[in-house]
Parts: C-alpha cells; sequence; structure tokens
C-alpha cells in the first residue's frame, strides 16, 4: 500500500475527529521533545526525529480530508511565510 492510500485508511478506520485529536497530542509531545533537546537529556535528539516524523505523518493525514484545497492554501501560505522570513534576515543585515 503506497502512503497516500495508507494515511486514507487510518482516516477512514479512525475518523477525522480522532486524527485531529491525535494530530493534538503528537503535536504536544513534539513540544516535550523539544524541551528535552535543549535540557541535554540523553538520547534527546533519536527522541525529537521520532516526534517530527510521527507529526508529519498526522499532518499528511489531515491534509486528505480536504487534498485540493488544502494543499494550495498551505503552499500559498507558506509562500508567504517564506518571504516574510527572508525579508526579516534581510532587516536584521
Amino acid at each position: 500500500m503506497d502512503e497516500k492510500a495508507l494515511m486514507q485508511k487510518c482516516l477512514d478506520t479512525w475518523g477525522q475527529e480522532s486524527q485531529l485529536s491525535m494530530l493534538q497530542e503528537e503535536c504536544a509531545e513534539l513540544i516535550v521533545a523539544v524541551s528535552k533537546v535543549l535540557r541535554g537529556k540523553t538520547n534527546a535528539w533519536q527522541n525529537l526525529y521520532e516526534e517530527i516524523a510521527d507529526v508529519s505523518l498526522m499532518i499528511d493525514q489531515i491534509k486528505l480530508i480536504a487534498p485540493v484545497a488544502s494543499e494550495k492554501i498551505i503552499n500559498e501560505v507558506r509562500k508567504v511565510k517564506l518571504e516574510r522570513l527572508e525579508n526579516i534576515l534581510k532587516d536584521k543585515e
């Protein structure tokens, strides 16, 4: 099964609300993992990588709820945010 089909099967099996809740939980775990890296905990980086992967997988599922619109909108907003970052960095020079 390819990734997209697997993500869709997860949504079909557990439902949108459950997967949104899971995204929320995974984001919280990512925050904890970042805190552990900042505190220099043992194996903190490995845990951070795992939590990044978990959040990424959940985001991929959520994008499937409205795939055409969400991907386009996300890319447009991302472009604006990247331009804003570029301008901020130019101001710092």
